[in-house]
């Protein structure tokens, strides 16, 4: 079975073979539709532990069957995110066969029994192995996988690892249904800011805009990590500084960053340099109400926090 089936295509696989027995072509209703749920049997577990799933279907016991019924149950058990599918079939129990006994057979997802993270030198291991969704003593979710890497990337761009890399890889037991889960990690130089400049700003100085930044220059007291997401922010947040002076047409139009390292530096040192078309300044020139016969404009006016120019 391929180990990157997607739980779409594994419902589909449900759909088609989730089947009860007993059921003929002449029946307009399967027998056990409306039979009180006497008992469960549980096949096929290797990694759960069957008390986990008797404790879902308990509730269920003494229940009258239905398909409402049975697609609630069913999304419970799903929600466990330990299967890649079950199959089910109706046997008659109780005095006179008269009662339904569900025998469910499960196929696990892989267990992760070991996890490694390799090539991470610049973040402790410790520190990746608390953002992961996909780990040891956790079922294989490929969604998850990916998930903890982008966790990983964020994890390294936050340090300045902008051009960091990480890839999966997993080997599955056959015989247990285990899997051994590996990270690996390429960090690449890190990089931070040696200089903030900004273009084009006739308006505004470059020390208040400077200001509104998360981005800073390296110094004693800032590590001043490159970090890509963080100069998106920014970006942002100079238009808003911008808006908020009213040059409402304000645009960052270029973010273009030039390799300024010495031969002493451990790191890749950076000059981020925003470029800017401000616009011209806008002022309040108020607002006029017409057609009011009810309130005069006086009281108007009084609601109008912004005042002309």
């Amino acid at each position: 079975m391929d180990k990157r089936l997607t739980r779409f295509l594994v419902s589909i696989v449900l759909i088609s073979a989730l089947s009860f027995s007993f059921l003929s072509a002449a029946d307009t209703d399967p027998w056990y539709v409306g039979k009180r749920i006497a008992s469960f049997s549980n096949s096929g577990l290797q990694n759960v532990k069957e008390s986990v799933v008797l404790d879902i279907q308990y509730k269920y016991l003494g229940k009258p069957f239905s398909d409402e019924l049975f697609n609630e149950l069913q999304g419970e058990l799903y929600g466990l995110e330990h299967f890649l599918y079950f199959l089910a079939d109706a046997r008659r129990t109780g005095e006179g066969d008269n009662e339904l006994q569900i025998a469910m057979t499960f196929y696990e997802l892989p267990y992760i029994k070991t996890t490694t993270i390799e090539g991470n030198q610049g973040i402790k291991t410790k520190d990746i192995t608390e953002v992961l969704l996909a780990k040891e003593g956790l079922f294989i979710d490929e969604q998850n996988i990916e998930l903890s890497k982008q966790k990983i990337l964020a994890l390294y761009q936050e340090k300045g690892y902008a051009d960091a890399q990480v890839e999966s890889e997993y080997v599955i037991d056959e015989a247990t249904n285990t899997a051994d889960l590996k990270y690996i990690i390429r960090e690449n130089q890190q990089k931070r800011i040696g200089q903030i400049v900004f273009e084009g700003n006739e308006k505004l100085s470059s020390d208040m805009l400077s200001k509104q930044l998360s981005s800073k220059q390296v110094s004693y007291f800032n590590s001043g990590y490159y970090n890509p997401s963080t100069i998106e922010t920014d970006k942002q947040k100079i238009i808003t500084f911008y808006q908020s002076r009213g040059y409402i047409d304000a645009a960052i139009t270029d973010v273009r960053t030039e390799d300024i390292s010495t031969e002493d530096d451990t790191y890749t040192r950076l000059r981020v340099v925003f470029t800017i078309e401000e616009g011209e300044q806008w002022f309040f020139g108020g607002i006029e109400v017409e057609g009011n016969t009810v309130f005069s404009d006086e009281q108007f006016q009084s609601l109008i926090s912004m005042r002309k120019g």
